[in-house]
């Protein structure tokens, strides 16, 4: 779970302020969609399923808890006003927190993940993973059904309509992806990435590899 704690610790070392339990399995999901669309495949692996809360995976919580055992962040608790838990995380040690990172690709995609919800509340952040194609296609099909589908899994292929830029638009695009905190929308953002990505070698070389392990 090495790529796993990796995302953990980013995200509590490098949110602006203390994440919730809630909050950074919300972070994680967007993460992890984000990926999926441009790899086809997961970077830690961890398999999300729709719960009460939306996209929800029990093992970040048992990582995080561990991190926490092994003195690498700490939590604080208090009751909220719902009259449960809430939990916050910080970084206990920077020195061992700083053995968990990431690079390149991902921390670009988890730094976009940061610039999107760190001005959110609790709300609006899980308001974003509930508006992402995979939990809009689980939440048709239970207003289909008329019951909730808890515990199932979040097939994160789901995705927008992609559009084809031409050249003048894919340039416009990455002034305001360069000049705008927001990137840009989704479809400009995605179609930026994945014309970089087909001209670096070793990225395409990583995407194949992801993809035979799937098989």
């Amino acid at each position: 779970m090495k790529e796993l704690r990796n995302l953990i610790m980013f995200f509590v070392r490098n949110f602006p302020r203390r994440l919730g339990r809630t909050e950074l399995v919300k972070l994680i999901y967007l993460f992890e969609y984000n990926y999926y669309q441009i790899y086809q495949c997961y970077y830690s692996n961890v398999e999300f399923r729709r719960d009460n809360y939306g996209p929800f995976a029990p093992v970040i919580i048992q990582e995080a808890e561990a991190l926490t055992y092994e003195g690498a962040m700490a939590f604080d608790c208090y009751e909220n006003g719902n009259g449960g838990v809430t939990y916050e995380y910080w970084v206990a040690d920077n020195q061992l927190a700083q053995t968990f990172d990431l690079f390149g690709w991902e921390k670009e995609l988890a730094l976009n993940v940061i610039r999107q919800t760190e001005f959110l509340d609790l709300r609006k952040i899980k308001n974003l993973a509930y508006n992402t194609p995979p939990m809009d296609k689980i939440l048709k099909d239970e207003e289909k059904a008329g019951v909730k589908q808890l515990r199932r899994v979040i097939d994160m292929s789901e995705h927008k309509p992609f559009v084809k830029f031409s050249a003048e638009e894919l340039k416009a695009a990455k002034k305001r992806l360069d000049a705008e905190p927001d990137r840009g929308s989704d479809q400009e953002y995605y179609s930026e990435l994945l014309k970089e990505f087909k001209g670096l070698e070793t990225l395409r070389r990583r995407a194949n590899e992801c993809l035979l392990l799937k098989k």
